[in-house]
């Protein structure tokens, strides 16, 4: 959710001999431009480093990719030696992130002699963020959001036992909280690294920034909410206690799995699309042990 800032050493220039490895031609090829037809050229060259940077070869200056990058393709393709992207030569302007509206609403709400449930989602204000693992991150927290399992009555017969009464309810109770954080090195206004913010589509809207990729997060995490109903405790009278506390470990285990699933659902929606989060962290691992 987000990205880090890549730094790029663009080497010195090799002597002339060796400038073969510094061009490619029409073939996808490394070739010399003043090589024959059919040798690879000539054809759209180009220096083999980051593509879309307007930058001198031989300059020894780190420069910040994310920050310098004129389209929103992303390392996946430089590693790759992948041509110009569907952008490349379309003049689209970025398209304000969106902002973020603070609001509080309901996701569940039950009561009755056996349950209580109220749980509300709320969206904070975009804050800093100190050590984050990326640029920025769109998280949710549930701390404060508590379960109760009901308390039970059994009785003991022929050496099985029954639970006979529900003696407490089942409660959920808190709120859930969607924020997104921003290192100081970042703003809503960088370029998205990988998924939503890359796709062709989001490219030909404009919708390009770091802002438009967190609020995919934040809209993924709402969407959830409201489509996938939280879990409930299915323990109840006349099940023998063996059984009543299988249903207290499922429970537990439908929890977790359930905030689980929902990390996973965005993911799937706004980090794997375009050029995928996956991906993305692969060629820099790559670029890392070059």
């Amino acid at each position: 959710m987000g990205h880090g800032v890549i730094y790029w050493l663009i080497p010195e220039p090799k002597p002339a001999k060796q400038t073969t490895t510094w061009w490619l031609g029409w073939s996808e090829h490394y070739a010399h431009p003043d090589s024959p037809l059919g040798g690879g050229g000539p054809g759209k060259f180009r220096i083999a480093g980051p593509s879309g940077l307007r930058i001198n070869p031989s300059s020894t200056i780190p420069i910040s990719y994310m920050q310098s990058a004129k389209y929103p393709y992303e390392l996946a393709d430089m590693q790759a030696g992948n041509a110009e992207p569907a952008s490349a030569g379309k003049s689209v302007s970025q398209q304000p992130p969106p902002k973020t509206v603070p609001r509080k609403s309901s996701v569940m709400s039950q009561k009755n002699e056996f349950l209580d449930i109220k749980v509300d989602v709320e969206v904070l204000p975009d804050g800093p963020g100190e050590a984050l693992p990326k640029d920025a991150q769109t998280k949710f927290d549930t701390p404060n959001v508590k379960y109760q399992l009901p308390k039970y009555e059994y009785i003991e017969k022929n050496k099985r036992r029954t639970v006979t009464k529900l003696v407490s309810k089942f409660t959920i109770t808190g709120t859930i909280t969607i924020q997104t954080l921003y290192l100081a090195t970042a703003s809503p206004k960088s370029i998205s690294a990988y998924g939503r913010g890359t796709t062709k589509e989001d490219i030909e809207a404009g919708n390009t920034s770091l802002g438009f990729h967190e609020s995919c997060h934040r809209e993924d995490f709402l969407r959830y909410l409201k489509e996938q109903l939280l879990p409930i405790f299915k323990g109840k009278v006349g099940m023998t206690v063996v059984e009543y506390k299988k249903a207290e470990v499922q429970f537990q285990n439908d929890w977790y799995q359930y905030w689980d699933n929902m990390d996973d659902d965005s993911e799937r929606r706004t980090d794997e699309v375009g050029k995928k989060k996956s991906d993305y962290l692969k060629a820099r691992q790559k670029a890392a042990d070059e």
